[in-house]
């Protein structure tokens, strides 16, 4: 979940708004791992996750998506950078019972742009939860995944529906180039 003062009027890649920068900031949310990632300098991290686990159940890497277990810890291709917020939640969307509305309200933050996993879950949850907090929001769609790729484009087109209705999507190299220039 990336945060910023981005400032647009419309649909943020399609009608090419210009929009302006003003604070970026990364909070990290952890919920638990996911069965393949790729990194950008091409590296792939694979987990040794069995699917068909429910929360809690034990697996190879610990009891999943628990806290403090060591298959729900992030991966060191990945670790915080300095002055990075790392929130743990206890739930599938990042605002219930976490202190994220507050953090993104103190830094002035008004748009958000949401990767992760898995698309049809936490990230659609904690999506519709920042919609209708008033945040303009931003699904990175090839930085999203699911165990399932029909239930990722079924929650992609919900959420970009009549005109965006929770928010828009756009591509990572589209979004890299954006904030680039």
């Amino acid at each position: 979940l990336i945060g910023g003062t981005l400032k647009f009027t419309g649909t943020w890649f399609d009608h090419g708004i210009p929009y302006v920068v003003d604070d970026l900031a990364t909070i990290r949310v952890e919920d638990g791992p996911q069965a393949v990632l790729t990194i950008e300098d091409g590296t792939t991290v694979k987990f040794n996750i069995d699917a068909s686990l429910r929360i809690g159940e034990t697996g190879s890497m610990g009891r999943l998506l628990v806290r403090g277990e060591p298959g729900n810890q992030i991966v060191e291709a990945l670790a915080p950078m300095a002055g990075e917020i790392v929130i743990d939640k206890p739930g599938k969307g990042a605002f219930h019972a976490t202190p994220l509305q507050e953090m993104l309200s103190t830094r002035g933050i008004g748009s958000l742009v949401f990767t992760g996993v898995t698309t049809e879950v936490c990230v659609q949850t904690t999506m519709r939860e920042a919609n209708d907090r008033g945040y303009e929001c931003l699904i990175v769609e090839d930085a999203t995944e699911s165990y399932f790729p029909e239930f990722k484009a079924a929650t992609i087109a919900m959420i970009v529906a009549q005109g965006a209705i929770v928010g828009w999507s756009a591509r990572a190299d589209d979004v890299i180039r954006s904030l680039a220039a």
